[in-house]
C-alpha cells in the first residue's frame, strides 16, 4: 500500500514538473515569437529605408549629371564667346628699311589682341571663327618716296594701300570681308610706280594694321 502511494505521489510530482516545464517552454516560445516579429518589422523598416536611400541616390546622380551637362554647356558657350570676341590693333614702332617685294609687313607693337588671333612675330591674322570682318591699314611714306601694299587673304587681294608725295604722306585703306575659320590675312609689299631702291616705311605709331569681327 505504501509503495502504491509513493508511486502515485511520484507520478503526480512528475506531472506538475512537466506542466511547469511546458509553461516555461511556451513562455519562451512566445518570447521568441515576439522577438521574431520585432526583428521582421525592423528588417522591413530597414529595407524601406534602403529603398528610400537608393531613390535619393538616383535623384542625386541625375542632378549631378544635369549639373555637369549644364557646366559643360556653359563652358562651351564661354569658349565660343571668347572666340567670337575677336579684335586686334597693331602698330609699327620702328622704321623698316630695305623691304623686299611681296614681303610681309610686320606690325610688332600690339595695342589690342582679343582672341589672340594676330601674331606680331609673323604679321599674320588667322581667322578663329567664320564671319564678317573689318580691316584697316595705314602707311606713312618718306618724303619724295612712295610705298604700296596689299591686304590679302590667303594670298588673294582684298584692298590696296598707297602713300606718296613730296612730303610725308599717310595712305589708308579699309575693307569688309567674309572669312572662314583658318583664313589668313596679312599686308604685303607690292611694286609701286616709283619704288625707290630702298623700300621703307615710317613707323613711330603712324603705320598700323587693325581688324575685328563685326
Amino acid at each position: 500500500m505504501m509503495a502504491i502511494w509513493m508511486l502515485f505521489m511520484f507520478v503526480l510530482l512528475a506531472d506538475v514538473k512537466l506542466a511547469q516545464t511546458s509553461d516555461t517552454l511556451q513562455a519562451r516560445l512566445n518570447t521568441l515569437e515576439r522577438e521574431f516579429v520585432t526583428m521582421k518589422l525592423e528588417l522591413q523598416t530597414t529595407k524601406a529605408d534602403l529603398e528610400n536611400t537608393k531613390t535619393e541616390l538616383r535623384h542625386s546622380q541625375t542632378k549631378l549629371q544635369e549639373t555637369q551637362m549644364e557646366m559643360s554647356a556653359m563652358s562651351r558657350r564661354r569658349r565660343v564667346a571668347d572666340v567670337q570676341e575677336t579684335a586686334f590693333s597693331a602698330q609699327m614702332n620702328n622704321t623698316i628699311e630695305h623691304l623686299n617685294l611681296h614681303q610681309t609687313v610686320i606690325f610688332e607693337s600690339v595695342i589690342l589682341n582679343e582672341g589672340r588671333s594676330y601674331d606680331n612675330l609673323t604679321g599674320v591674322f588667322t581667322c578663329p571663327v567664320e564671319g564678317v570682318y573689318y580691316f584697316s591699314v595705314s602707311l606713312l611714306s618718306w618724303e619724295n618716296e612712295d610705298i604700296e601694299t596689299l591686304l590679302v587673304v590667303n594670298g588673294r587681294r582684298l584692298a590696296g594701300t598707297y602713300a606718296a608725295g613730296q612730303r610725308h604722306n599717310l595712305g589708308t585703306s579699309s575693307v569688309v570681308a567674309r572669312l572662314k575659320v583658318g583664313d589668313k590675312v596679312w599686308v604685303t609689299v607690292v611694286p609701286s610706280p616709283n619704288n625707290p631702291d630702298n623700300i621703307r616705311i615710317i613707323g613711330a605709331g603712324w603705320t598700323s594694321f587693325t581688324g575685328f569681327k563685326i
